[in-house]
């Protein structure tokens, strides 16, 4: 075959890469043919890792990394093994398998059952309770059942003991032996790949290119990867003091931005709402998974609790300090207690619960969303071949609009009960049946039916349950580079939601009243 006929599984030509300012890559060429087992060294944050995530297709969009040239996978998409796993936690050990074939793999049950003892992975393991060398062979048999003509691994030693990372080693190099497909491993461990891999390519930091080693040796490179020692990590200059003022401020300007959320989240909300998930199966996973977050047992404990205080309080200290109680008692009880009632069902309920909702449900759906970000289970997702763009804001929006009225309606019932009760008990001379009537006097419509104004309740209940779900997922989805990120994702979500949930009850308030 001639030169002008060769074409690599890997191919990188004139790659120039920059990242917090600095250049780590300038025309750099590589060329990794179809079936080869190749190593790129290199040491820690000269942005081995953002390459390997340029091939495989999840290049970071935050503007604080650029790249310019060519880097491809020729056969198609590259399968990804995570440093950490990037397992998806939720699910057990066949299914984060089964994930994977759903979305592109062409493996049968019985496949993945074999590729499991191959592997010599128990189906039954607690990914919780998994050691990491335990989870990096999950992560190396769900990325063989998505079926990936290009095997990629970041760092698959990284944080192992020397055994460990020779137990690793061989693994990786007997899964693409039996795989038969090409394979890049990017590391700066040395030692446990220099003697099992068909070619070695060294990143290096002092001319920005990558080189082809013939005749490697283990002391040699020892002696180029100290050359990086002299100067900071570009990578890791992206969260220095010297960008610490400028993070700061971004950070704080993303707090304030509630007056845009709300017209580019009910523009997005539009088409959130129209379910289009890759395989229904997972759409319905994910959104049972969500509405257990937003109205499970756990929510409807906390919106009980909180409906008993407002119709304790409400009642209470409504009729506590009655003005001229010893004359206007007998005149106006009745009336008083049907606004109660009317004010529990189309203000105080809605209100003070929606706000409850944002700030507990939205926190735990943010937290849950900023964990899988942060895990690197988004970018394994899209790795797969499955949009999480697809899956998540759907799942989050509908989790919120099926779960806020449920959990207004039991706080509201909560409420009436705990009224009545307050109200029997310093009115102990009202009728039973004559309470009732009273208490929904300004609700229940003539010829019967539903309460009057559940349509506003319902409307406005919805409005804040989609502008919740909306800002928890994009706050959960944003860039999360360590758990700080997780913890202010989260902070955000709470203020942006309450300060939109207070707006969506003042637009309707003007309406509605």
């Amino acid at each position: 075959m001639s030169q002008e006929d060769f074409q690599p599984a890997i191919r990188v030509r004139d790659l120039s890469l920059r990242a917090g300012g600095e250049t780590l890559l300038d025309g750099a060429t590589m060329n990794i043919s179809p079936g080869e087992f190749s190593v790129l060294l290199g040491g820690s944050g000269v942005g081995k890792s953002l390459l390997l995530r340029l091939l495989a297709g999840i290049f970071p969009e935050d503007g604080a990394v650029s790249w310019s040239g060519n880097a491809e996978i020729t056969a198609g998409q590259a399968g990804l093994v995570f440093q950490d796993g990037a397992l998806f936690d939720d699910l057990s050990v066949m299914e984060n398998l089964r994930f994977a074939t759903d979305h592109g793999g062409r493996l049968t049950p019985s496949e993945l059952n074999g590729l499991l003892d191959r592997l010599q992975i128990d189906p039954d393991l607690d990914l919780s309770r998994a050691s990491g060398g335990q989870r990096r062979r999950v992560a190396v048999a769900r990325t063989l059942a998505s079926d990936p003509p290009v095997l990629l691994f970041d760092e698959p030693t990284a944080g192992l003991d020397m055994d460990s990372s020779c137990d690793v080693a061989s693994l990786v190099r007997e899964t693409h032996e039996k795989s038969g497909k090409t394979t890049l491993v990017v590391t700066h461990d040395i030692q446990s790949f220099l003697g099992v891999a068909d070619s070695i390519w060294f990143l290096d930091p002092v001319k920005r290119n990558l080189q082809k080693l013939e005749n490697p040796c283990s002391e040699s490179l020892r002696g180029r990867f100290s050359l990086r020692q002299e100067t900071k990590s570009p990578v890791r200059r992206l969260f220095s003091w010297k960008n610490f003022g400028t993070n700061v401020v971004s950070g704080l300007a993303a707090t304030g931005r509630v007056g845009t959320l709300f017209p580019r989240a009910l523009v997005r909300g539009i088409g959130v709402l129209i379910p289009r998930p890759p395989r229904i199966r997972w759409g319905l996973h994910y959104l049972f998974l969500y509405l257990r977050l937003v109205a499970g047992p756990g929510a409807w404990l906390y919106v009980s609790m909180a409906g008993a205080v407002i119709g304790f309080v409400a009642t209470y200290f409504t009729f506590e300090f009655f003005p001229y109680e010893e004359y206007t008692r007998p005149l106006v009880t009745e009336e008083v207690l049907g606004a109660l009632g009317f004010a529990l069902f189309r203000v105080l309920v809605p209100l003070l619960v929606t706000l409850m909702i944002a700030a507990r449900c939205g926190a735990a759906v943010a937290a849950d969303l900023g964990n899988r970000t942060f895990s690197g289970q988004m970018e394994a997702m899209r790795t797969l071949r499955a949009s999480p763009e697809r899956y998540f804001p759907t799942a989050v929006v509908w989790a919120f609009l099926i779960g806020a009225p449920f959990l207004i309606g039991l706080s509201f019932w909560i409420a009436r009960g705990v009224s009545l009760l307050v109200f029997l008990h310093t009115h102990p001379e009202m009728p039973p049946a004559l309470l009732d009537v009273s208490f929904h006097q300004f609700l229940t419509p003539s010829g019967g039916g539903l309460f009057q104004g559940v349509g506003w309740v319902l409307s406005k209940t919805l409005a804040a349950g989609a502008m919740i779900g909306l800002v928890a997922h994009a706050r959960g989805v944003g860039p999360k580079r360590n758990s700080g990120d997780v913890a202010r994702g989260v902070t955000r979500t709470v203020i942006d939601s309450t300060l939109l949930v207070l707006l969506v009850h003042l637009v309707f308030a003007l309406k509605e009243f």
